[in-house]
């Protein structure tokens, strides 16, 4: 998706192009429609000149004669090709010699159009325009005597301007667009009233300056003009943009993608330590894939070495470590069988005692290390099995062991460093030993280690079995297992009746593991 995204981006400036190239086709169709209706107006104001002309020309045929024949009656109102409503003659003084109407005609006074005759005996025709009674408008034309016949009366043609505006366009005007017919003024003579709505126009003048024609159409905005026409406005930029994108998303995919996504597959097969895999796929891909797929094939075969080299001295070390631990092991039990022996040549009770005491000690250490060897950690020891082994390992070795009195063994599987394993055998040691003291077959000593929240519980319980076992209490006072409860950090309590010796110590002040 995020690359869809970027690509989109990238390709941004072709929809830009396409939209700015739109605007240019939008701002050449203004000119030439601006330009198209310019033209027409000037064309139909050539047609408007062209039948005044020839309305000219046929009133100035009928303008003969002198003034005396004023009063010769006019002939129809249609003369030439223009269909008057109205012809009159005016003579030179500005009298109304004659008139000749159609129906149409009541509404216009013949003595305001003479009043309006412009030069009448200059010989020249001029033109006007001027509004019935109903507000219908006309266009006036005159037609002077000519120099063979001076003094002759003026002839005046009145054409509906709707009349003429219809022989003009004969051809019907493209949709939307307005022609009207305008006086002088800019006042509507025939035609459509331009709507107040935005438009194109174009105005020319007429009939000597005296009307104009003008020629409008819609002025649609950029936004009408590309919803009027979506698809080379709207539709051929968005699907230029489409088809680009989707030509550069199938040559990233066939060229990129694809084989990226294959190498990360194989990326996170390395991950999880399979090196072997090789990326044989890309070997088809671009020359960058190949070379990329090249150079992670070297890197897996290098992490392979170096993890089977790594592999093979973690093995040699944990071989090593455990044989020194094996050896230390057995010198402390050599150390241990030489005590003993010792221990049975002296004759002094006292003497025999301390050397029996330290052996126990030398045979916890010795424990440790077997423990050590033997398990599947090098880096701690399980004491639910080695508190088992250790208190079995002191029975044997004490000197009332053959009293056979009973010993019950209760402890959590807890995990705990060598280091510190080592305080907590010897203050064991030390307690065991206080605890057998005087012990005989009735007596029952119950040993348990549990987990009590964060802290750990070492408790010795001891029976002896006969009425005066509360009186032999155990004195800690000064003794070596006060200072061995320290270095653990823990406190140690002592109950008297029954005898109940107790230690508490923290589980993780050494880094333990539950």
């Amino acid at each position: 998706m995020r690359l869809a995204i970027i690509m989109a981006a990238a390709l941004a400036p072709i929809l830009i192009a396409n939209v700015g190239q739109a605007t240019l086709a939008y701002q050449q169709q203004r000119t030439f429609q601006s330009r198209a209706i310019a033209d027409a107006a000037a064309l139909l104001a050539e047609r408007v000149n062209v039948l005044a002309a020839e309305a000219r020309t046929g009133l100035a045929a009928q303008a003969r004669g002198t003034i005396d024949e004023c009063s010769l009656r006019p002939e129809s109102p249609s003369t030439g090709s223009q269909a008057f409503f109205l012809v009159i003659s005016v003579s030179p003084a500005g009298r109304i010699c004659s008139a000749s109407a159609t129906k149409n005609a009541s509404l216009v006074d013949p003595r305001d159009v003479a009043d309006k005759a412009k030069n009448p005996a200059s010989g020249h025709p001029a033109a006007w325009t001027g509004y019935d009674a109903l507000g219908r408008g006309y266009i006036a034309i005159s037609a002077g005597a000519s120099s063979t016949t001076a003094g002759a009366p003026v002839r005046i043609g009145l054409i509906w301007a709707t009349n003429l505006l219809s022989q003009v366009t004969r051809r019907a005007a493209a949709n939307e667009t307005q022609i009207t017919l305008l006086d002088g003024g800019g006042r509507v003579l025939a035609g459509d009233t331009p709507s107040g709505a935005p438009r194109l126009s174009a105005r020319a003048t007429a009939a000597g300056a005296a009307a104009s024609v003008l020629v409008s159409t819609p002025a649609h905005s950029a936004v009408e003009w590309a919803w009027m026409q979506p698809m080379s406005a709207i539709g051929l930029p968005v699907i230029a943009f489409f088809i680009a994108l989707g030509g550069v998303w199938v040559v990233a995919d066939t060229a990129a993608v694809r084989w990226i996504g294959y190498l990360e597959r194989v990326a996170a097969i390395y991950a999880r330590g399979r090196y072997g895999v090789r990326p044989e796929r890309a070997r088809r891909g671009p020359p960058e894939i190949r070379n990329l797929a090249l150079t992670m094939e070297h890197m897996a075969k290098t992490i392979a070495s170096r993890d089977q080299a790594l592999r093979l001295a973690v093995t040699q070390k944990d071989a090593l470590l455990r044989e020194i631990h094996h050896r230390v092991k057995n010198n402390l039990q050599v150390i241990s069988s030489l005590l003993s022996l010792r221990q049975r040549a002296l004759l002094d009770p006292a003497a025999k005692e301390a050397l029996g005491e330290t052996r126990k000690r030398v045979s916890a250490l010795a424990l440790i290390y077997q423990s050590l060897y033997e398990g599947p950690d090098l880096k701690c020891v399980d004491l639910k099995e080695f508190l088992e082994e250790l208190v079995r390992q002191q029975s044997r070795q004490d000197p009332a062991g053959g009293a056979g009195f009973s010993v019950k063994v209760s402890a959590d599987s807890i995990e705990i460093d060598p280091d510190r394993l080592a305080t907590f055998a010897l203050y064991a040691v030390e307690v065991l030993s206080l605890a057998q003291t005087g012990a005989t077959a009735a007596s029952a000593l119950q040993v348990s280690l549990h987990r009590m929240g964060a802290d750990l519980q070492f408790t010795i319980a001891v029976d002896h079995g006969d009425e005066h076992s509360s009186d032999r209490s155990l004195d800690l006072e000064g003794s070596l297992a006060r200072s061995l409860a320290t270095q653990l950090g823990g406190t140690v309590a002592v109950d008297k009746r029954p005898t109940i010796i107790r230690l508490t110590f923290p589980m993780n002040r050494s880094g333990d593991r539950g």
